[in-house]
């Protein structure tokens, strides 16, 4: 019998497949050093983004044969190592696309109307009325930074509401659905809205800092739902003081929780402790996903999403 470690939060359904498949350890507090000794345990482990899956776990895992990760970035995991040990990653891409389009789409209207201000105003017995402008997004132009599943399910939602789609995204050649662009710095430059839904790497660590926010219009909104490294947290600071950023509305940080009290503090930024994919809807499709993938792998077959697929067809 397959033995299975959970370090983070799974659905029940997905925890009673993975039952009736092997031995299930589900442990939601467990620290690096105690896993890094218990791990060479176990065939099967899945985390979400709390767990950091480290070459030094990976390398203590003499038995592991695949690593599940319920979600969609997988920067919390040494992809580079498991690949080394030959070791499948799989992932859940789709599970929580749904829901962290919905909060995208949420907190541009939010901003726009500047409605959480306006209900702090309105409970402390201030009325507002005649006193206040907001912006209407129909005819607006956001650029979507990564042009994925979570960015073209997007852009057919500002599409409805009658918003121009800009989308970058060197990976992707062509869309139905947004302009693309082959220049960063043209494409920051010609949008309204900058909704960031790009996977964290080494290009894209920083890839917006003061030389970008300085080719920005004037007024711009911010919205952060992919990784908070994407994003120079100092940069963005300035840009508020200076007024190039109207409001930015954050779900992910450098640090988290954020240290960048500061940032979060602002009157314009809706700052929120990254719950863009916690609904239950979608902790229940990215648990599923991840368990029928882990099964697989663990049953001699071929995954649906798997990070380094190469090492399966050697």
């Amino acid at each position: 019998m397959y033995k299975i470690i959970v370090t983070d939060k799974l659905n029940a359904d997905a925890i009673e497949m993975l039952k009736g498949f092997g031995e299930v350890t589900y442990d939601t507090e467990i620290k690096s050093d105690e896993l890094k000794v218990i791990i060479k345990d176990f065939d099967a482990i899945i985390v979400r983004s709390r767990t950091k899956v480290t070459a030094d776990i990976i390398n203590a895992a003499t038995n592991l044969k695949v690593i599940g990760r319920a979600g969609v970035g997988v920067d919390n995991i040494d992809v580079k190592a498991a690949t080394s040990r030959r070791i499948p990653v799989v992932f859940s891409p789709g599970g929580s696309t749904r829901s962290v389009v919905e909060i995208a789409v949420g907190l541009m209207v939010a901003m726009a109307r500047d409605i959480v201000n306006l209900d702090n105003e309105t409970k402390k017995g201030i009325w507002l009325k005649g006193k206040v402008e907001g912006t209407e997004l129909h005819g607006k132009v956001i650029g979507i930074y990564g042009f994925g599943r979570i960015g073209r399910e997007l852009a057919k939602i500002c599409m409805a509401m009658g918003m121009k789609i800009h989308a970058y995204d060197p990976y992707v050649k062509d869309s139905d659905d947004a302009i693309l662009y082959n220049d960063f710095n043209k494409f920051l430059s010609e949008i309204d809205i900058l909704s960031v839904h790009a996977v964290l790497t080494s290009q894209t660590n920083h890839s917006i800092g003061t030389k970008e926010f300085n080719i920005m219009k004037k007024g711009i909104y911010i919205i952060n739902l992919a990784r908070g490294e994407i994003i120079d947290e100092n940069s963005l600071i300035n840009a508020i003081e200076s007024g190039i950023v109207k409001g930015a509305a954050l779900d992910v940080y450098e640090h988290e929780p954020p240290v960048n009290t500061k940032l979060v503090n602002f009157k314009n930024v809706i700052a929120l402790p990254h719950i863009g994919a916690a609904t239950a809807e979608a902790q229940k499709k990215s648990g599923t996903m991840i368990v029928k993938d882990v099964i697989a792998v663990l049953s001699g077959k071929k995954p649906e999403s798997c990070v380094n697929s190469s090492i399966l067809d050697g």
